[in-house]
């Protein structure tokens, strides 16, 4: 059993530890010329949110292309998970086990053909189980699922019929309170607390459900080193000002809320997304501050790149970023998101993953708040290149992001409800399925999937958020 989770982590785990390694061990001089193409990157994508000709916008994203090539990824601030990686080895499977509590228990999914397997881990014991489908049935069900849940149906007997695969095969399940999901393939987008048992009863209601990259990026995220105690509670920024300024628009264009085709906006086509304003997001962020007596709120105006890059970032224990996300599927370190554009810097309004990875953060919960940050290209047993990796590599021990277009109001409920519970001190994993179980008490059968159960928690969500001075309850 040991060897054949070595085998796995190898292809999973280790190839993201590794690629933490290999990162510098504190901040480096940037070389001039990686400077200088970082500047033009952000004139080049600034140019690319105010123009609206195809032919320029053509022009303007080979110029792009260009220019990634030259920026290279130099010193970075050394976070709480990149320390680990290069200070300690991760250990095998015993280690792991060390590490659960009793309640939980990993599932770590291999999907292939003809036959997909899971990796079940608690505390006292490992097998693996031979899953009754393959790759392409359970991916094909995925897609089906998703489709159902952004159109607004059910997707009762779908999620049904996935959890009779995914979940119901797997021995000694139904006696966890906690299950930590390692996906794989299209099973990164799935929100396995949605799917119903076969009493017809979703998995929230009997299971705190939260998601890792893999066991030892787990392992690694629960017991890296702190640098230093977080001293401010709450940093939150919202109702971002797109307006006319951020917006590429023509008679083409559409709303960066794709909800009908579940497709993430991408501003790096010609054609380009508008950005609509989120004005709900102001009293999402504002609702959910009144939970902290200490806080920092940028809002409106004051909610740009530059504004938020220059705040103590490494000193917030949460951080709380309601606006619209992006995701590229064919160049992944563009995800982004969205803020505005302060024409006093030279800071475009994308706030992208190359940038994320160097933010040295120290926060226990970074709460991604926007459209889509959950996903993005599947990168086979090396997994989903996203937002939320890029911020457990800038630091943060656990990230909550969505997997698809968030409803306004639900997700301003949800939110407020999500916050209390953790300042009423549960542990974040805890916290997020009781607000979600709240909105499925409060709403009844007009709680569809698509109002609740795209929010997912990854990284540590067995961990109570400390409370520092200011903190209220």
């Amino acid at each position: 059993m040991n060897e054949a989770y070595e085998v796995l982590e190898k292809a999973r785990g280790r190839s993201i530890a590794d690629a933490l390694r290999s990162e510098p061990a504190g901040p480096v001089r940037a070389a001039p010329i990686a400077e200088a193409a970082r500047k033009e990157v952000s004139r080049i994508q600034l140019a690319l949110l105010h123009e609206a000709n195809r032919s320029q916008r053509a022009n303007l994203l080979e110029r792009l292309f260009q220019a990634e090539q030259v920026l290279a990824s130099v010193g970075r601030s050394e976070s709480r998970l990149q320390q680990a990686t290069i200070q300690a080895h991760a250990g095998g499977l015993t280690t792991l086990q060390r590490s659960l509590r009793p309640d939980e228990m990993v599932l770590e999914y291999v999907l292939d053909e003809p036959s997909s397997f899971c990796f079940h881990v608690t505390r006292t014991t490992a097998a693996v189980t031979v899953l009754p489908a393959g790759r392409k049935r359970i991916e094909d069900l995925v897609d089906r699922y998703l489709a159902e849940i952004r159109s607004s149906k059910t997707g009762a007997e779908t999620g049904a019929n996935l959890y009779c695969l995914l979940v119901q095969p797997v021995r000694g399940e139904e006696s966890r309170a906690r299950l930590i999901i390692v996906p794989d393939g299209r099973l990164h987008l799935l929100p396995f607390g949605s799917l119903t048992d076969l009493k017809g009863r979703y998995v929230l209601e009997s299971h705190v459900v939260t998601y890792a990259p893999s066991g030892t990026v787990l392992y690694l995220i629960q017991n890296s080193p702190m640098t230093h105690a977080a001293t401010l509670a709450f940093l939150g920024v919202g109702d971002v000002q797109y307006g006319r300024d951020q917006t590429a628009s023509n008679k083409n264009s559409t709303s960066s809320d794709s909800a009908s085709t579940g497709a993430p906006a991408d501003p790096f086509d010609v054609a380009g997304p508008r950005f609509r304003n989120l004005p709900s997001t102001r009293s999402e962020v504002i609702a959910a501050g009144q939970v902290f007596r200490e806080k920092r709120l940028l809002l409106g105006p004051d909610a740009t790149e530059a504004a938020f890059k220059a705040q103590p970032l490494a000193n917030f224990e949460i951080i709380h970023i309601a606006a619209h996300g992006i995701a590229s599927a064919k160049f992944p370190n563009r995800a982004a998101l969205v803020l505005g554009s302060d024409p006093k810097s030279s800071e475009d309004g994308l706030l992208q993953v190359r940038e994320i990875r160097d933010l040295g953060l120290n926060a226990d919960l970074a709460t991604l708040s926007a459209c889509d940050t959950g996903v993005g290209p599947l990168e086979g047993e090396e997994g989903i290149a996203n937002l939320v990796r890029a911020f457990l590599f800038a630091g943060a021990k656990s990230v909550v992001a969505s997997l698809w277009t968030a409803n306004d109001p639900s997700t301003r409920t949800l939110m407020e409800r999500f916050y209390r519970y953790i300042a009423n001190g549960e542990d974040k994993g805890s916290a997020l399925r009781h607000s979600q179980m709240d909105l499925i008490a409060e709403f009844g059968e007009r709680a569809l999937r698509f109002y609740w159960a795209g929010f997912i928690l990854v990284g540590d969500g067995s961990g109570k958020i400390r409370v520092s001075p200011g903190t209220g309850h």
